[in-house]
C-alpha cells in the first residue's frame, strides 16, 4: 500500500488517530471527573461521620449517664420472673408463694404450674399456677393481698370458694369455719430467659 501525502487514505487514517485520541483524552477526563466526584463525595461523608463522633465524644458524660440508667432499670425491673433459665424462674417462683402461703396462715394443699406458654407476638410467657388452699376467712384476705401486691406483678383470674364446718363443738363456729380454696395465679416471664 501506497500512502502519499494529502491523499484520501492518509487523510482518513490522519483522522481516525486524531478520533482515537480525541476519545482517549475524553475518557481519560471523565474518569479523572468520576474520580474527584467519588472522592467529594466520599470526603463529605468521612467529614459527616467526624461531625457525629465528635458530638457523641463531647455528649459521652450525658450518654454514659444515661446508658447507667437505662441499665438500672433493666435490672430493678421486677415487673417479670427472672433467673438463668425457665426451671429455675418457676421453682423460685414456686418456692415464693409456698413462703407467703405459710406466712399468711393457710395450709398449702397443693400446687401445680400449667405448661408454660410461649406468646410469639410479645415475647412474653405467662406462667400460671393452681392452688389448693385450706385456710380461714382472715388468712384468705392475707394470702390475696400478698399474692396481688407481690413482685413480680401477678394476677388472681380464678378462685373457687367452700365452706367446711370443722367437727369441734366446743368453740365458736367462726374459730372452726375453713375454706376449702381452689385458686388460679398467674405472672410473667420475659422471653429472654432461656428454657
Amino acid at each position: 500500500m501506497n500512502y502519499k501525502s494529502g491523499g484520501p487514505l492518509h487523510r482518513y487514517s490522519a483522522l481516525f488517530i486524531l478520533a482515537f485520541m480525541l476519545y482517549l483524552f475524553v475518557s481519560l477526563l471523565m474518569s479523572v471527573f468520576s474520580l474527584q466526584l467519588e472522592a467529594q463525595q466520599d470526603y463529605e461523608d468521612a467529614q459527616f461521620q467526624l461531625n457525629k463522633y465528635q458530638s457523641i465524644v463531647a455528649n459521652q458524660d450525658l450518654y454514659e449517664a444515661e446508658n447507667q440508667g437505662l441499665t438500672a432499670m433493666a435490672v430493678n425491673d421486677s415487673h417479670y420472673l427472672t433467673a438463668e433459665n425457665q426451671s429455675l424462674a418457676v421453682a423460685e417462683f414456686q418456692q415464693e408463694v409456698r413462703q407467703l402461703i405459710q406466712q399468711a396462715g393457710a395450709n398449702l394443699v397443693s400446687m401445680q404450674i400449667e405448661k408454660v406458654k410461649e406468646d410469639a407476638e410479645n415475647g412474653i410467657r405467662p406462667v400460671t399456677m393452681k392452688l389448693h388452699l385450706r385456710l380461714n376467712d382472715e388468712a384468705l384476705v392475707n394470702v390475696l393481698h400478698q399474692l396481688e401486691s407481690r413482685q413480680p406483678v401477678g394476677f388472681v383470674y380464678n378462685m373457687n370458694i367452700k365452706r367446711q364446718a370443722s367437727r369441734g363443738k366446743k368453740r365458736s363456729t367462726a374459730e372452726h369455719t375453713t375454706l376449702d380454696t381452689h385458686i388460679e395465679y398467674t405472672t410473667f416471664m420475659d422471653k429472654q430467659d432461656d428454657s
